[in-house]
């Protein structure tokens, strides 16, 4: 199988209604599997479930836990090559051409394929000049707008539940800092939902602190070793500029 939607919903029919109905042509026409993760109450649960009545849907209840643990279950029963996580309320985004995004997915040589996202109408994602895409304590990388390789995210053992918001930040910090190929493609393919609880900018302020502050030394690794690889360019020309 090549691809998993991963959608985590708690008490809301109606935008999960909406996510599933984006994602009909994918599940009826590439057989691409999407998982629901239910934390809903039990008088929801009920209509909830008849959504793995359609293709190519499955559904799992889990106890709330957080963000993370539904995004670490839903990767547990995922039987695609790729994962996609798409929140409850978001969308495929209609102007997506399925057919490259699908070719580029059968094709790409990466393990994380970053695409583009519209926040609003007319308001896309738009990622940092090349100088500020390392380390990404600036470059929010939504996971909406996000495919990943199932087995490399299985490798790095997923999400870290200590992280309730900025669990994806924490994320993208372990796997880029990481010899992994990536793949940028400025192709927009979800409607983004906003409202949701990174938009709390204080708290995800809060969460991108302890990002930071838990990965210190890694980042200071990095940065050291950007330091050490200039220093080697510069001796490497040098030996090349006197040869002849």
């Amino acid at each position: 199988m090549l691809l998993t939607i991963i959608t985590i919903t708690k008490n809301d029919f109606e935008g999960l209604e909406k996510t599933l109905k984006s994602t009909q042509n994918l599940r009826e026409e590439y057989s691409v599997e999407h998982l629901i993760i239910d934390s809903s109450e039990s008088s929801i649960q009920t209509k909830i479930k008849l959504f793995s009545e359609q293709v190519n849907t499955k559904y799992f209840f889990q106890k709330p836990q957080g963000i993370s643990a539904a995004f670490n279950y839903g990767l547990s029963k995922a039987e695609g090559r790729w994962v996609w996580f798409l929140n409850s309320g978001d969308k495929l985004h209609s102007d997506l051409n399925i057919d490259l995004f699908i070719q580029i997915l059968q094709n790409s040589l990466a393990k994380v394929i970053i695409f583009d996202i519209e926040y609003e109408k007319n308001k896309f994602s738009q990622r940092p000049s090349l100088p500020y895409l390392w380390p990404p304590v600036f470059n929010w990388i939504s996971h909406p707008g996000t495919i990943i390789n199932k087995n490399l995210l299985q490798q790095v053992k997923g999400f870290d539940e200590d992280f309730k918001i900025a669990m994806d930040g924490e994320l993208w910090l372990r796997l880029l800092s990481q010899d992994i190929r990536t793949d940028l493609v400025s192709i927009v393919i979800t409607d983004f939902q906003e409202g949701g609880l990174s938009s709390n900018l204080s708290n995800t302020a809060l969460e991108v602190k302890k990002i930071i502050a838990t990965h210190k030394f890694l980042l200071l690794k990095h940065w050291l070793l950007n330091g050490l690889m200039i220093i080697k360019a510069w001796i490497a020309y040098t030996k090349i500029s006197k040869r002849s």
